[in-house]
C-alpha cells in the first residue's frame, strides 16, 4: 500500500463518522418535540379551563355552629361541611342551614362570616396583575366582611346581590344583607346600583351609615328621580343577634363575666403607694356596688372625648354590663334597649331636636332592675354651623327651639277617651285611647311604646288598645301610662288610667300590686299558633306619613320562627320573640309591604299595609 492509498483509507472512515453523528442528534431533537407536543395535548385534554386554581387563592371555611353545606365545581349535590377547616375554591358554593354559621378566612387575610339561612357563590378568587380580587355572589341571607387584616392594600372586595354590587378596596368592616342593604362600620363602601344588568348609579356609604336600595327606589333613580338611599344605621339592626354575635367575634363586646373579673383584680390589688389613687378606687368600687358598671362609649369616640362632626346625624354606640336593665341618655330611656343586652345605640340628630349647632354633651347611664344607676359616661359632639348650613338645617327652627326653652309648654297631659279619660270597666277587647299633650311636645310614649303616628307639636294623640295586638289583656286590669317629652327629651308631663276588661276587679278598687298578678294570670292572646299581625304604625291596611323612614312592627304567635318582609328575612326577629319590628325607608307616594311568618308547621297568612309618604 503506497502513501496515496493509505491517506484515502484514512479519509473514508472520517467522512462516515461525521454523518453518523448528525443523525442521532436529529433523532433526539425530534423525540423532544414529540414529547413536548404530547405533554401539551395531555394538558389540554385533562387540564380543563373550569378547573379551579389549586393555589393559595382559596378560602378556609370554619363551621361556627349548626350545619352548613358546600357544592364543588361541576357537582350537582351538596356535601356537608365538617367540623374541621375546609378549603373552598373559586366557582364553588356555600350555604348555611337555619342553625348554621360560617367563618371564611381568605388568602389575603380578609375575614367574612356567613349568617344562618344564607348562601353564596365564589365568583372570583384570583390575584391579578395589579390587584387581588375577592368577588362573592350573595344569593340570600347576610354576610359580615372585615378587610382590616389583609396583607395587601390593593385587595378589591366585592359582594354581589340582585340589587347592587358592594365594593371596598381599603380597610373596612361592613355587612351586606341580600337583596338591598349595606351597613358600614369602618372605612368606606361603594355600591353600584343595578337594574336589568346595568349600573344605574353609584352610592358611597360611610361609617355609621347604611344603604337601602330596593328595586322600586332603583327604578325611580333610573327614571331620573332623586332618591336618598343612604341613612344612619338602623337601630334595629344593631340590636339584632347577628350584629351582637359579630361584635363579640371582633372583640368589641366584653362579656359581663370578663368585666367582673377585671373589677375583682382591682379590688384585690395590694396597697398602692399612691394613697389618693386608693381613695379614688374605693369611691369607684363603692359606686359600682350600688349599680351596674359604668357604660363604655366605643363610637364616635370614647368616654370624655370631644368629637367634631361632619354630619347632622351621629350614632353614639357603646357597651354595658349584662346586669343592665335600662340605659338612659341625658335622662331619655332608650326604648329599643332590652334588659340584659350588652350594647346600646343612641341616635343624635339635629333634625329631631336632640342635637344643636355648637357643643352637645351626652351623658350615658346604666340602670339595673332595682333602679340603681351607674356612674355616667359622657361624650361631647361639636356640630359646626357650616355643617348645619350645608345640610339645609333651618336656622329659624333653631331659634324657635331656644324660644321654647324659655317659654313653658302650654296644656296638660291627660286622657280624654274612653269614658272621658276616667277609670272604668268594659267588655270590649278593642278600642281607641285618646288624650291631650302640651303644645311643645316632641314625642309621646304610651306604656314604653313611642307613638309612630304622632307628629311633633300636635296637642292630641291616639293609641290602639286591642287584645289582637297584645296591647290589652282580657279579664285583667290594664294600666295605661302616657308620657310627653319636649325637644330636649325632658319629660314635661304624664298621666295614668286603668281599664278593667272582662272578669276582674274594678279599677277604682284595684291597686297596682293587685293588678300585677291578674296580668300574669291573664291568658295569653297569642297562644301557641302560627299567627302574625301588623300594629305599627297602624292596624289599618293604609297609613300616611310625612317621614321618609318609619318602623313597621306587630305581634306573632309563639310558633313563628322567622318573619319575612317583602320576601326578605327580618334580621332583628329571633325565634321565641312575641313581637317583630324593622325600620324601613320610604319613597314618595305609595309603598307596599307584605309580611308573613314561618314555622315548622308552615307559614302564617300574609299581612299587607300600604304606606303613603307625602314629602
Amino acid at each position: 500500500m503506497n502513501y496515496y492509498q493509505y491517506n484515502n483509507r484514512r479519509r473514508v472512515p472520517r467522512n462516515r463518522r461525521g454523518s453518523d453523528y448528525i443523525k442521532p442528534v436529529a433523532a433526539v431533537v425530534i423525540f423532544l418535540v414529540i414529547l413536548f407536543a404530547l405533554w401539551k395535548l395531555i394538558g389540554a385534554l385533562f387540564g380543563g379551563e373550569t378547573e379551579p386554581d389549586q393555589s393559595a387563592e382559596n378560602v378556609s371555611v370554619i363551621l361556627e355552629s349548626g350545619s352548613a353545606q358546600v357544592m364543588t365545581t361541576g357537582a350537582e349535590l351538596w356535601d356537608t361541611i365538617p367540623n374541621t377547616p375546609l378549603p373552598v375554591f373559586q366557582g364553588e358554593k356555600l350555604k348555611t342551614l337555619s342553625d348554621g354559621r360560617l367563618t371564611l378566612n381568605f388568602f389575603d387575610g380578609s375575614v367574612a362570616r356567613l349568617d344562618q339561612s344564607s348562601s353564596l357563590t365564589f365568583e372570583t378568587l384570583a390575584e391579578e396583575t395589579e390587584a387581588s380580587v375577592i368577588s362573592m355572589d350573595l344569593d340570600k341571607g347576610s354576610i359580615w366582611m372585615n378587610t382590616t387584616e389583609f396583607t395587601s392594600n390593593a385587595v378589591d372586595v366585592e359582594v354581589l346581590t340582585p340589587n347592587f354590587v358592594a365594593r371596598s378596596s381599603q380597610n373596612a368592616i361592613f355587612a351586606v344583607e341580600a337583596p338591598n342593604k349595606v351597613y358600614v362600620y369602618k372605612g368606606e363602601v361603594e355600591a353600584d346600583l343595578m337594574l336589568d344588568g346595568k349600573v344605574i348609579s353609584t352610592e358611597t356609604i360611610g361609617v355609621g351609615q347604611q344603604l337601602t336600595a330596593s328595586e322600586s327606589l332603583i327604578a325611580n333613580i333610573a327614571d331620573g328621580e332623586d332618591e336618598d338611599l343612604v341613612s344612619a344605621v338602623d337601630e334595629a339592626f344593631e340590636k339584632s343577634e347577628w350584629y351582637i354575635w359579630n361584635q363579640k367575634k371582633e372583640g368589641n363586646i366584653i362579656s359581663s363575666s370578663e368585666d367582673d373579673s377585671s373589677d375583682n383584680e382591682d379590688e384585690d390589688t395590694p396597697d398602692s403607694e399612691d394613697e389618693d389613687g386608693d381613695e379614688d378606687e374605693d369611691e369607684e368600687d363603692s359606686s359600682d356596688e350600688d349599680g351596674p358598671s359604668k357604660p363604655k362609649i366605643t363610637d364616635p369616640g370614647s368616654d370624655g372625648e370631644t368629637v367634631t362632626l361632619d354630619t347632622i346625624k351621629q350614632n353614639i354606640v357603646g357597651t354595658v354590663s349584662s346586669d343592665t336593665a335600662a340605659v338612659e341618655v341625658n335622662g331619655y330611656r332608650l326604648q329599643l334597649y332590652e334588659a340584659g343586652d350588652t350594647n346600646y345605640l343612641y341616635i343624635a340628630n339635629a333634625e329631631l331636636g336632640n342635637m344643636k349647632v355648637g357643643e352637645n354633651i351626652y351623658s350615658i347611664v346604666a340602670i339595673d332592675e332595682d333602679g340603681n344607676e351607674s356612674a355616667a359616661a359622657t361624650i361631647t359632639l361639636e356640630l359646626p354651623q357650616s355643617v348645619a348650613d350645608e345640610a339645609g338645617l333651618d336656622d329659624e327652627d333653631e331659634d324657635d327651639s331656644e324660644d321654647d326653652e324659655d317659654t313653658p309648654s302650654t296644656g296638660d297631659v291627660a286622657f280624654t277617651a274612653p269614658n272621658g279619660g276616667k277609670n272604668y270597666a268594659t267588655e270590649d277587647t278593642s278600642f281607641k285611647i285618646t288624650g291631650t299633650v302640651p303644645s311643645g311636645t316632641q314625642r309621646v310614649v304610651v306604656n314604653s311604646y313611642q307613638l309612630q303616628a304622632y307628629q311633633p307639636g300636635n296637642t292630641t294623640f291616639s293609641y290602639n288598645a286591642s287584645a289582637d295586638l297584645d296591647t290589652l289583656k282580657e279579664d285583667a286590669v290594664n294600666t295605661y301610662t302616657v308620657e310627653a317629652y319636649d325637644k330636649n327629651n325632658a319629660l314635661i308631663g304624664t298621666a295614668t288610667m286603668k281599664i278593667t276588661v272582662g272578669d276582674a276587679e274594678s279599677p277604682a278598687d284595684a291597686s297596682d300590686d293587685e293588678s300585677s298578678p291578674d296580668d300574669e294570670e291573664a291568658p295569653e292572646d297569642s297562644a301557641d299558633n302560627l299567627s302574625l299581625s301588623i300594629s305599627i304604625p297602624s292596624t289599618s291596611s293604609t297609613y300616611e306619613t310625612t317621614l321618609d323612614q318609619i318602623t313597621l312592627g306587630g305581634s306573632v304567635g309563639s310558633a313563628v320562627q322567622a318573619v319575612y318582609l317583602n320576601g326578605s328575612p327580618v334580621s332583628s326577629f329571633s325565634e321565641g320573640d312575641t313581637e317583630w319590628s324593622i325600620a324601613v325607608s320610604l319613597s314618595p307616594g305609595d309603598n307596599s309591604f307584605s309580611v308573613y311568618g314561618e314555622g315548622e308547621d308552615g307559614q302564617t297568612s300574609v299581612s299587607n299595609i300600604t304606606v303613603t309618604y307625602q314629602n
